[in-house]
């Protein structure tokens, strides 16, 4: 609980200097109108003053539904407020302050009552939004003296940026002889996984006799594709103008899609905002995405330290925005001689073609999953 304090509103100075006015002008002159004038209102900050007296006995107790959630998704803050008198209580002002903002009207409360209060908090944008402190106010009728009380300490609620899952990448990127293996991988690779029944369109020539003899069923040898991708994002997190604002959310938003169903999906990923490495995590990932602001990093240079980082890189996702194409060919130029390059243009901008990378431009995340599941088949 923070500590109470009484201050004076707007109105309150302006009675307090007509007041002042009143009575040094009526003195100056003799006029008993402004006297009586200041008098009165010497008596109404007066009364004001009974007004705000006394305890401002309530305990509120909050609890936020999420601590993290994803922008656009709803979530309330939950206030549980109770008298915790024997006696009975007039109404009161709560207020929440902080990024979340919120005015309640609360009616007077019996004694031991309890009540529960819901506030819906905005997530339209990703961020960390402050909720709190909960402040009791209490004033007079005529609003010239206010004091405060606060109740609660502050809640934080993470809002990542929205993402979408997409397809991950198929196999076949890059050779690993003891990763994870595919069902869906083309027969006749070098790397048997199991025996199974013999299904149609099997190769004859894949049949295990020993095991269709032990069986007295039909069985097949399975090989599978034992190769993974490696995947390294570089979010461009360079900014000309305002007007760029709009692409680079949707770019924290493709990255994020990017980097989460890559890691949904078992596949190894590097992830670098900037110049900036981000571990590789579903939490660690979307909670860098939630604060990450433009830094002024050379794309260049981002895409060649990433690279360093990442020295198994097969495939390159670049997130960008309205870069020239003349730029672009100069990371693609430097970037494709160590893994293939997507790149990936955020924002209201005319397609370009970019020699040497694979090129899409998208003006929302709809179109971004669209575009990419199209590319992955």
């Amino acid at each position: 609980m923070t500590g109470t304090g009484t201050t004076i509103t707007r109105s309150g100075r302006a009675i307090a200097l007509l007041g002042v006015v009143s009575y040094a002008l009526g003195w100056q002159f003799g006029w008993t109108e402004l006297t009586v004038t200041a008098a009165a209102c010497g008596l109404a900050l007066a009364a004001a003053v009974g007004f705000v007296l006394g305890r401002l006995r309530i305990d509120i107790e909050r609890r936020l539904e999420a601590d993290r959630v994803m922008a656009g998704t709803p979530t309330r803050s939950v206030l549980t407020v109770t008298n915790p008198g024997r006696r009975s209580i007039g109404p009161r002002r709560l207020e929440e302050r902080g990024t979340h903002t919120a005015v309640i009207e609360l009616d007077g409360l019996a004694g031991r009552e309890g009540r529960t209060i819901t506030t819906t908090i905005d997530t339209d944008r990703r961020g960390i939004v402050e909720v709190g402190p909960a402040v009791l106010t209490k004033t007079d009728p005529f609003t010239l003296l206010r004091r405060e009380m606060g109740q609660t300490s502050v809640s934080r609620l993470v809002v990542h940026p929205r993402h979408v899952a997409v397809a991950p990448l198929p196999v076949g990127f890059a050779k690993d002889l003891d990763g994870p293996t595919s069902d869906t991988s083309p027969a006749g690779d070098v790397s048997f996984h199991t025996v199974r029944e013999y299904a149609i369109g099997d190769d004859h020539r894949h049949v295990h006799w020993l095991s269709t003899a032990r069986t007295g069923v039909l069985m097949v040898r399975q090989y599978v594709d034992n190769r993974r991708p490696h995947v390294t994002v570089v979010l461009d997190d360079r900014i000309v103008g305002e007007h760029e604002r709009d692409g680079y959310e949707l770019a924290v938003e493709v990255v994020a899609s990017l980097a989460v169903s890559t890691l949904m999906a078992g596949q190894p990923l590097g992830l670098r905002l900037g110049d900036r490495p981000v571990p590789a995590s579903v939490d660690a990932v979307l909670d860098a995405l939630t604060t990450v602001e433009p830094e002024g990093v050379e794309l260049l240079d981002a895409t060649t330290r990433a690279l360093a980082a990442e020295p198994d890189t097969s495939v390159l996702v670049i997130v960008t925005g309205d870069r020239s194409p003349a730029e672009l060919t100069a990371v693609a130029t430097v970037a494709r001689r160590h893994a293939h390059v997507v790149i990936v243009r955020c924002g209201r901008i005319e397609p370009v073609a970019v020699p040497g990378a694979d090129t899409h431009t998208v003006a929302s995340l709809d179109a971004f999953a669209v575009a990419w599941n199209r590319s992955t088949r």
